[in-house]
C-alpha cells in the first residue's frame, strides 16, 4: 500500500508541474492530431486525456510524463516509445505493441493491457496493480525492478 501512496504522490507531482516543464513539440502534437500518427515525435509532458488514437503510429514517441487518461490506444505502435512517467489511467492498451517501450514509473490504474505485448518493455517502477487483462505471460517478456507494483501473484524479472 505504501507503494501505490507512493506513485499517487508522483503523479500529483507531475500534474502540478509547469506545462512548459517537458519540451512538447508543438507542431508535433499538430501533426499527431491531423494526422493520427507521429512516429519519433516529441510529445513528452503533452496533454493527450481523452485522445482516439486506435491504431496509431506512435513508434519511437517521447511520451515522457504525457496525460494520456482515458485514451483508446489500441492496436496502436508504441513499440520503443518512452512512456516514463506516463499517466496511463483507464487507457485501452488492447493488442497494443509496446515493445521495447520504457515504461518505467508509467501509471497503469485500471488501464485495458489485454493482448498487449510487452516484449522488451522496461516497467520500473511502474504501477500495474490494478491494470485489467494484465496476463503472467506478457510479464515474462518485461523487466521491472522491485519498486514495480504488480497484482496479487504475478512476478517480473529484473533487468
Amino acid at each position: 500500500m505504501r507503494q501505490a501512496a507512493f506513485h499517487l504522490f508522483l503523479l500529483v507531482v507531475a500534474v502540478q508541474l509547469p506545462s512548459n516543464a517537458f519540451a512538447t513539440d508543438p507542431s508535433d502534437l499538430g501533426r499527431l492530431r491531423a494526422e493520427g500518427a507521429c512516429p519519433a515525435c516529441d510529445l513528452g509532458g503533452a496533454d493527450l486525456a481523452r485522445a482516439e488514437l486506435d491504431g496509431a503510429d506512435l513508434s519511437g514517441a517521447n511520451l515522457r510524463r504525457a496525460n494520456m487518461r482515458e485514451s483508446r490506444l489500441g492496436r496502436a505502435n508504441l513499440s520503443k516509445a518512452d512512456l516514463a512517467g506516463a499517466n496511463l489511467m483507464r487507457v485501452n492498451l488492447t493488442s497494443a505493441d509496446l515493445s521495447g517501450a520504457d515504461l518505467s514509473g508509467a501509471f497503469f490504474v485500471e488501464a485495458d493491457l489485454w493482448r498487449a505485448n510487452l516484449k522488451g518493455a522496461r516497467i520500473n517502477g511502474a504501477f500495474l496493480g490494478q491494470a485489467n487483462g494484465l496476463q503472467q505471460g506478457q510479464l515474462n517478456q518485461a523487466c521491472g525492478d522491485e519498486a514495480t507494483e504488480l497484482p496479487a501473484g504475478f512476478i517480473v524479472r529484473y533487468c
